[in-house]
């Protein structure tokens, strides 16, 4: 079964404090998935309620 093609931005921890409310809306709206970077170091990520229950079911 092919899986469908996975959309990941990477932003920068200050634009992510500053247009959070954005980034969450894109989030659901596009199922895309954020990851957050400080210092070119990934900090954290941003994923939809459909893909944490995905990996919750692993």
């Amino acid at each position: 079964m092919r899986q469908p093609s996975i959309n990941m931005t990477k932003v920068e921890a200050n634009q992510a404090q500053e247009k959070f409310s954005e980034l969450l809306a894109f989030v659901e709206e596009e199922q895309e998935r954020i990851v957050i970077e400080s210092k070119g170091q990934v900090i954290a990520a941003v994923i939809s309620h459909a893909d944490l229950k995905r990996l919750e079911a692993l």
